[in-house]
């Protein structure tokens, strides 16, 4: 234990340093069962010479030391912090908070970095210190485990938008070139959307715009629109049908949506709208004037007032990627 009084002193790390520092690091590190269990393959030459070829030469690691005794260590390059440990016998003791007043003093108007899902502890300590998780991934092989990157910013990270293209302005009674318009817009929309996402990686895809990140929106809009194309047919062959619901927050939260691959609801959406818009071009204006019945809403809804909502309703969704895309300069 150190005395509350004791003095931190923070320094840039010497080579002379090296195996104290990889001792601290070691034994803070692994007083987590967990990541411990992820390194244990590795010994103490490995990670020696890991820390002096790899973190030592490529970062500019700060030293936290009381009493002559290295207490912490920060290993951080422009605003991503790699490695950030505090001796674990010395931890909950203000050295931690310290040293991060140092890493946000050498990059101050914004800090990264990554750590485990499951270290709960690290987790707790970021969010107490105003980090953000921002998105969800998978560290790379071969420990390949779930993580997720926390960023701090001066300034608050831009809300986004509810309506990035726009929000949705109803319409019923239009003209046909309009119809044909809308119909237009459903045709281009899976080319559109497969061009937001493409180029992404997988840890891309993962990252949020609100609740649902870009591979679940991908996933929801594919969902959507099989549902809109069947509400078609049923409105078209049945009187007044009512049309079956669906709770798309649970259908998003399912393993396809989460960890699927893009290609496949991407692929679905180009035969799909392809039968769609075959569909939509060959329908009279006495078939737009059908309806169905929402079941949740009560409201009967003519397919002429449902196409623009479709038109729409693509758009809106790329609109979202887009913004993401722009925002972290993809």
């Amino acid at each position: 234990m150190i005395e509350m009084n004791a003095s931190i002193h923070m320094r840039r790390y010497r080579p002379e340093d090296l195996e104290e520092t990889v001792a601290v690091w070691r034994a803070s590190r692994d007083s987590d069962p967990y990541v411990a269990s992820l390194h244990r393959h590795y010994t103490l030459q490995q990670e020696t010479a890991f820390f002096r070829d790899m973190v030592a030469a490529q970062h500019d690691v700060w030293l936290a030391e009381t009493g002559g005794r290295i207490v912490a260590l920060l290993a951080i390059k422009d605003d991503y912090v790699d490695r950030f440990y505090v001796a674990a016998d010395l931890q909950r003791q203000g050295i931690g908070a310290a040293l991060l007043e140092k890493a946000r003093g050498l990059s101050p108007s914004r800090l990264r970095l990554h750590t485990h899902v499951q270290n709960t502890r690290a987790r707790a300590f970021y969010e107490k210190h105003g980090f953000k998780a921002i998105r969800f991934g998978v560290s790379p092989p071969p420990e390949s485990e779930p993580d997720v990157e926390y960023c701090w910013q001066q300034e608050p990270v831009m809300t986004p938008p509810q309506y990035p293209s726009g929000p949705f302005e109803p319409e019923e009674h239009y003209s046909r070139q309009r119809r044909d318009e809308f119909i237009a817009a459903i045709n281009g929309a899976p080319a559109a959307l497969r061009q937001a996402v493409s180029g992404l990686s997988e840890q891309q895809l993962d990252t949020r715009y609100k609740n649902w990140t870009i591979r679940q929106i991908v996933h929801h809009v594919s969902d959507s629109h099989v549902h809109s194309y069947i509400r078609f047919k049923w409105t078209l062959t049945e009187d007044r049908p009512t049309i079956k619901a669906y709770d798309e927050g649970r259908w998003a939260a399912l393993d396809d949506a989460r960890a699927g691959d893009v290609r496949s609801p991407l692929a679905l959406l180009d035969g799909l709208h392809a039968c769609w818009v075959d569909l939509l071009r060959g329908m009279s204006d006495e078939q737009f004037a059908r309806a169905f019945v929402h079941p949740e809403t009560g409201l009967t809804v003519t397919l002429s007032a449902a196409l623009p909502y479709y038109a729409w309703h693509g758009r809106h969704h790329t609109g979202q990627i887009a913004w993401l895309r722009n925002q972290n300069g993809w």
